[in-house]
């Protein structure tokens, strides 16, 4: 995945910086407490990890189709991505807006 920065510098966000912005994100979501007070930023947590989940998820793919992938690895993606899913579910975020 390559960002362009400014002065025409490329970035490119390797699988364990993805990951470990996934794990940072999770940790702090844990630790703030949901309030009226704290909505913004809870809502802003939940972007960022939707972003980095599905960027981790084509990283994913991208790597099986370059046969860089282990099976170990594909197992490792696939369970932290299910916690994603049962985290978006637990938290009512699946539901559409009324």
């Amino acid at each position: 995945m390559h960002l362009t920065c400014a002065g025409n510098q490329r970035f490119m966000a390797t699988p364990s910086q993805i990951r470990a912005n996934l794990y940072a994100t999770f940790i702090i979501m844990a630790v703030i407490p949901r309030r009226h007070s704290t909505e913004k930023l809870l809502d802003a947590l939940h972007a960022n990890v939707g972003v980095a989940s599905f960027g981790f998820l084509i990283t994913a793919m991208i790597q099986t189709i370059q046969n860089r992938l282990d099976l170990y690895h594909a197992i490792f993606a696939a369970v932290i991505l299910s916690y994603l899913g049962l985290f978006v579910y637990a938290s009512g975020l699946h539901r559409p807006l009324a």
